[in-house]
């Protein structure tokens, strides 16, 4: 008899450790995150605009953001956005319309070759309507690694500011593509937010 409560003493604290248990995802799955100046910052969601071909490749923007911001949407078009948040964009070219491929897109300041970038800006608590936040900087070196899976996106950023601080940051998930290639677009006419 006393063997038996033993045993069920031992199955019952077993199942109690158990269940006390959670799985530890660290490192399977990073969270959406810039980090910039050695400090991390949430970012949430992500679109791509395509603005068109130039030159045999597409211009696609992507812009990766935090909840704190919200798109004005109208028959489809961004026209516009409200909020403060986390942002980081890319003007990128790609040899598809409607995706990235997959690949390191480099930055290069003359741009318009598959595989590269010619903007990026990065932007913390970012005020869209007052036009400024605690960050602004643009980005003038580094690479953009980008993995897709159907339409789940894996995004590593390693790139480096304008005043040569470290802008990395990593982003999974789907991203809503919108087509504004009927706008005229110029690197001076274009929306950062």
């Amino acid at each position: 008899m006393k063997i038996e409560k033993n045993i069920l003493a031992f199955l019952l604290l077993s199942l109690i450790f158990f269940a006390g248990c959670k799985k530890d995802d660290n490192g399977s799955s990073p969270n959406n995150y810039i980090k910039y100046d050695d400090k991390t910052y949430a970012i949430d969601k992500g679109i791509l605009e395509n603005y068109g071909e130039w030159e045999g490749v597409y211009n696609l923007d992507l812009s990766l953001v935090s909840n704190g911001i919200n798109l004005i949407e109208s028959q489809g078009e961004i026209t516009g956005a409200t909020g403060t948040g986390n942002i980081i964009y890319f003007e990128m070219y790609t040899t598809n319309s409607l995706q990235l491929d997959n690949g390191t897109y480099e930055y290069d300041y003359y741009g318009l070759e598959a595989g590269t970038f010619d903007d990026g800006w990065v932007a913390i608590n970012y005020d869209v309507n007052e036009e400024n936040g605690d960050v602004e900087q643009d980005i003038e070196d580094g690479t953009v690694t980008v993995s897709r899976n159907g339409d789940i996106y894996e995004i590593t950023i390693d790139c480096t500011d304008e005043v040569g601080k470290s802008v990395t940051g990593f982003f999974r998930g789907t991203l809503k593509w919108y087509d504004s290639s009927m706008k005229k677009s110029t690197k001076s006419g274009k929306r950062k937010f």
